[in-house]
């Protein structure tokens, strides 16, 4: 954005006081007073929502990848931090809804790795805002696919799988960026582990064939490609299981193996765990 001094775009109808507290949050301007404004800066307002949406779009990212690295860490300290700011920001600007979502996000997480716990009204709580967000939506964007990725255990299985069943159609960001598919990917994956797990074969072969419409079976070669392959292939393999077809076993054995290849330890010994405990049921 251009660099201007705020007296060189003041004028009768838009004052400096007017601009400086509208720059930090604390009033807002009507749209005359806006488009006065960029008149002055010689800014059009497709370039000011194309900043605006890249500026928050990069603050949200590094959110985003701060609780999961933290997260990842364990770093139950670091990730209480985070919850206290959250609660200053709700409290400062109430309006702001992902505020308050992330706060829901971080305590899910807390929840899962500490011996911290919210009230059973906090948590009906927490379910109806999350559920209202997403009734509300009409397009499914990056925060929203995280989001959703985060927190859908804590929907009820009505809402749970609607709101799903609507991504499916909803999720135009992961194009051209690895990273945002390996997301999505990783998501619907458990899902497809999580429906196995309940032997829900009609709602796994639903994720299968999403996860082949999304191309997971094409022949990318990153790190990310090669994690969600294996993913990919050593769940339809359970459910060849799960639908008596004995070869399943030898692709997830496969993938198991596989797996040496990629140095990912974690993963193998979930599928291992998996698997075993799969042969000792059937």
């Amino acid at each position: 954005m251009k660099k201007y001094k705020l007296k060189e775009i003041t004028t009768d109808e838009v004052s400096a006081s007017q601009i400086s507290k509208f720059e930090r949050g604390e009033a807002n301007m009507s749209v005359d007073k806006v488009f006065t404004a960029l008149d002055n800066m010689n800014v059009t307002f497709d370039e000011f929502e194309t900043t605006y949406h890249n500026v928050t779009r990069t603050l949200n990212f590094v959110h985003r990848h701060d609780y999961d690295k933290y997260y990842s860490l364990r770093d139950i300290a670091k990730l209480k931090e985070f919850r206290s700011d959250l609660i200053r920001k709700i409290r400062e600007e109430p309006h702001k809804i992902r505020w308050q979502l992330n706060k829901i996000v971080i305590e899910n997480m807390l929840e899962e790795i500490s011996d911290f716990k919210l009230s059973t009204v906090q948590k009906h709580k927490n379910q109806q805002r999350l559920e209202t967000y997403f009734h509300e939506i009409e397009i499914f964007n990056e925060y929203e696919i995280w989001l959703l990725s985060e927190t859908y255990m804590m929907l009820s299985e009505k809402t749970r799988y609607r709101i799903i069943q609507f991504s499916f159609g909803n999720t135009q960001f992961v194009s051209g960026n690895a990273k945002r598919r390996h997301t999505m990917i990783r998501f619907y994956s458990n899902l497809l582990a999580e429906s196995l797990k309940n032997d829900d074969t009609v709602r796994a072969l639903e994720y299968i064939q999403f996860l082949e419409d999304m191309g997971i079976v094409s022949n990318g070669t990153t790190e990310y490609d090669l994690w969600d392959r294996s993913m990919f292939h050593f769940y339809s393999g359970m459910y060849k299981v799960k639908l008596g077809i004995e070869s399943g076993y030898t692709e997830m054995k496969d993938i198991i193996k596989y797996l040496d290849i990629l140095n990912s330890k974690a993963l193998q010994t979930r599928f291992q765990s998996e698997y075993d405990s799969l042969k000792k049921d059937q």
